[in-house]
């Protein structure tokens, strides 16, 4: 499930919310793609390096989709919390629409900008996160880690709660 940031008036802050309608979109995105490279590999001849990779390609994309498309299913119809804020479990919060949205920002008229997103690649084999973890439902079930060439550390969770770590444990 994606994750963006916004605006909570319960929390007064900038904080992290679930959002359900970015997974569809990226299936979708991702359905287009595979259209445009099966469309350029019919231009391609057949027995060419170039149309063998990119059937390979294919052929991993088109695995990637269908999974996602049945785990999105599968979360759906197994779903019975509406989205909402992962802080403070906050219903009446406002889903971005894009990953680098501009926030309403209520106690007064004006707007945040979030010029980022969450997540991001892997720019080193060495360094990479393995996320939060959270159930079907949104509840987080094991906190993720930092992972360096030298060990691991717990990833900072969006907010402060000395009582994640008892639940967990």
């Amino acid at each position: 499930m994606a994750q963006m940031h916004t605006y909570c008036d319960q929390c007064r802050a900038i904080t992290v919310v679930e959002s359900l309608k970015q997974v569809p979109a990226a299936i979708d995105h991702d359905a287009e793609m595979l259209a445009f490279y099966e469309g350029k590999l019919a231009k391609l001849p057949a027995d060419s390096d170039e149309a063998r990779r990119l059937r390979e390609r294919i052929g991993e994309m088109a695995t990637y989709t269908e999974t996602a498309a049945k785990l999105f299913a599968e979360l759906q119809a197994n779903r019975r919390k509406p989205q909402r804020c992962l802080r403070c479990d906050n219903t009446d919060v406002e889903i971005p629409d894009n990953d680098h949205p501009t926030l309403r920002h209520r106690p007064c008229t004006g707007v945040l900008s979030a010029p980022f997103m969450i997540g991001g690649g892997v720019l080193h084999p060495g360094f990479y996160n393995i996320p939060h973890t959270y159930n079907v439902d949104g509840d987080l079930i094991e906190i993720g880690k930092k992972v360096t060439p030298s060990g691991s550390s717990p990833l900072p969770l969006w907010w402060v709660d000395e009582h994640v770590s008892e639940d967990l444990g």
